[in-house]
């Protein structure tokens, strides 16, 4: 918060006076503006934590030219170094610091509450505290999870004391894991006894819902089980099998439980896509060539690959992707600058389109009902029923036509199928697909290094290959630590890197296939 401060030269008069008068006792409370309280209430730093963390996490850089890139939602039309993982360090070291930073909200949420005096307050005018410090502690356990599983370890029981440490040490991926587990059960047990809303305002979620936040917070277990699939360790494996046990029968149960923002589109309150695109009339992306294939049923012929919904096209693919000259046609993906400049007039522009999720007042989703419908198919052995509910949770979602016909069409659930479906509802969540992908190998879909990609404007099929300086040799395992973070804190760093197993893109997480 910023200190009202009174203007030089009537702060010495109010000095003197005071000293004259022999009476320094009420000073603080001369230079104090009443109406600006020194600790800013919770049920503002909820809504400034929402928002600013949903900016910062689906912009048009992290989100837009990583994640979406990395996932093969999309591809760059102009510059493509990204596309082909050459990494802007500038906007690694932005999104680390804002993170942060935008999680600061979040712990003052919970040292407020914390105060007897202050949580007293909040109960009489504000909500109620210990559910706002389960609300923050659930917030801040979907971005860690996010954070852990793009770097690895990272700073997360020192995190916040900045102050007084500002080089924190690295906490484990176990540790982090088993503690989001804890703070995630917990969270969702005390909400689940809240008759009164949460937050009397400010909540931009759920309006103070605390059956809805105990949802989500039981979501985002599920989503942490499901991630340790492949994990042998005893405690992770015991973690995550009293998270199955306890979350999947209170975790969503329909799109109306979706945690995420609806922007007002008002010019001061746009989504961060919007913005990036039309504030910034920046129009770098489309759709690739191998998702857009994907939804309109066809198989990859340039690397033999089967399209398991082969003949049946997608009911989303009309609201994902413009038409180019009357058909779908996406950008092939990682193809140098002046070869996708060539093509820009011949695949489909969503720029010009303005999609739904380009709008300025869209709905930027955390996490969706048709997630955990998958989730839920996976854990019971590719159920057909949970699997059939996340296509129809998904399509609905969109505003698709002809669900029931679509969903007749698909072929049985199976692994393949499941996770492909699941990949796809996944769109615009660019972060949690790559980290899906890391996990199965799901869709066969995504173009790996030294796959066909193309065609070109010429006609040519080129073979898909970062520069060697980047050191990939496949797609990503991982996220390297900001270069200002190895300046700033660099032995914790070197001591993080030397226990994962290298601060490399290759290096795999504990969780990965």
């Amino acid at each position: 918060m910023k200190t009202n401060i009174l203007k030089y030269n009537t702060l010495v008069l109010l000095v003197l006076l005071m000293v004259v008068a022999s009476c320094t006792k009420d000073f603080d409370n001369i230079n104090t503006d009443p109406n600006r309280p020194k600790i800013v209430p919770t049920v503002n730093l909820i809504s400034t934590g929402q928002k600013s963390l949903t900016d910062d996490i689906y912009d048009e850089w992290f989100s837009g030219r990583q994640g979406l890139l990395w996932a093969q939602f999309w591809a760059q039309r102009n510059y493509t170094e990204e596309d082909r993982f050459i990494i802007r360090q500038n906007v690694n070291n932005q999104y680390w610091t804002r993170i942060y930073t935008d999680m600061m909200d979040l712990q003052e949420i919970i040292n407020i509450a914390s105060d007897p005096v202050r949580k007293a307050e909040i109960n009489t005018s504000y909500g109620d505290a210990d559910g706002q410090i389960a609300v923050a502690n659930i917030l801040k356990a979907y971005v860690f999870q996010m954070l852990v599983s793009t770097y690895g370890d990272i700073p997360y029981e020192e995190a916040f004391d900045a102050k007084n440490n500002p080089t924190p040490a690295y906490s484990s991926q176990k540790t982090i894991f088993l503690d989001l587990f804890t703070k995630l059960k917990a969270s969702a047990d005390y909400l689940e006894t809240v008759e009164s809303g949460v937050f009397t305002s400010g909540d931009l979620m759920y309006g103070g819902d605390a059956v809805k936040w105990a949802k989500f917070a039981n979501s985002i277990r599920l989503r942490l089980a499901i991630r340790l699939s492949k994990v042998t360790d005893a405690d992770l494996l015991a973690a995550r099998n009293a998270a199955i046990n306890e979350a999947s029968g209170k975790a969503f149960t329909s799109n109306d439980d979706n945690a995420g923002i609806t922007y007002l589109g008002d010019g001061e309150s746009n989504a961060p896509m919007y913005d990036g695109f039309y504030t910034a009339r920046r129009n770098d992306m489309t759709p690739t060539a191998n998702f857009v294939d994907l939804l309109k049923g066809i198989n990859d012929t340039l690397n033999s690959k089967q399209n398991p919904f082969a003949g049946i096209e997608d009911p989303r693919l009309s609201i994902w992707v413009p038409k180019a000259g009357g058909v779908y046609r996406g950008m092939p993906y990682g193809i140098v600058n002046q070869n996708a400049s060539a093509l820009r007039g011949y695949v489909a522009n969503i720029y010009n389109a303005q999609p739904v999720y380009l709008q300025a007042d869209a709905t930027v989703t955390w996490m969706d009902y048709a997630e955990v419908c998958f989730i839920l198919s996976e854990l019971n052995g590719w159920d057909q029923t949970w699997y059939e509910a996340g296509v129809r949770a998904s399509l609905e979602r969109w505003g698709a036509e002809g669900i029931d016909e679509f969903i007749a069409a698909l072929p049985p659930a199976s692994e393949e199928t499941v996770l492909t479906q699941k990949y796809i509802a996944l769109f615009m969540d660019g972060y949690e697909a790559w980290a899906e992908y890391r996990r199965t190998g799901y869709p066969r879909s995504i173009i790996e290094v030294g796959e066909n990609t193309g065609p070109l404007s010429n006609g040519t099929v080129v073979t898909f290959g970062p520069p060697p300086v980047t050191g990939n040799t496949a797609i990503p395992r991982r996220l390297t630590y900001p270069v200002q973070e190895v300046t700033i804190n660099g032995t914790n760093v070197a001591a993080a890197a030397s226990a994962i197993g290298g601060d490399n893109f290759s290096t795999k997480l504990i969780w990965d296939k």
